[in-house]
């Protein structure tokens, strides 16, 4: 394999793998964002979990910016007369690619603090809220002791 047969094959997987990478994001944050609202009912709202959402949405947002910066720095590099003025758009379009790398990573890691700490509060709950009672029954020749704990469910 030469040189341009080499370069060509990094070129087409850096392409399939950011692309693959993109798309992941692209499906995890949508489906994040629609899971986390539907179980809002069962999760107790945070700030973490607010971060979470509104994280989750940014990276969706500044994806799509980012797609379309990418694009008129694709139309600009293809003028024949001015092609270095699509490396302008190009920086952008890596600033913003790097800014919803790191959105997105912080959303899923607010996320999975926000629903461990639900799971932590439910099953603190779940544990104060078991029954508790005790009965003492005394007669003349006999005496009763019961003492009993349970869970409410």
């Amino acid at each position: 394999m030469d040189k341009k047969e080499y370069n060509e094959l990094l070129v087409k997987y850096y392409t399939e793998n950011n692309s693959f990478i993109e798309k992941g994001i692209f499906t995890v944050s949508a489906g994040a964002i629609t899971v986390l609202l539907g179980y809002s009912d069962k999760i107790q709202f945070s700030i973490l979990y607010n971060f979470a959402i509104w994280g989750f949405v940014l990276t969706l947002l500044l994806q799509l910016i980012s797609a379309r910066i990418s694009k008129e720095g694709c139309d600009k590099g293809l003028d024949k007369e001015h092609p270095e003025n699509g490396n302008v758009w190009f920086k952008w379009s890596e600033i913003i690619n790097n800014v919803f790398l790191i959105t997105f990573i912080f959303s899923v890691v607010f996320a999975g603090i926000a629903i461990l700490n639900n799971n932590i509060q439910d099953s603190q709950k779940q544990t104060n809220n078991s029954d508790k009672f005790e009965q003492t029954i005394k007669v003349k020749d006999f005496e009763y002791f019961i003492k009993k704990e349970g869970k409410n469910e």
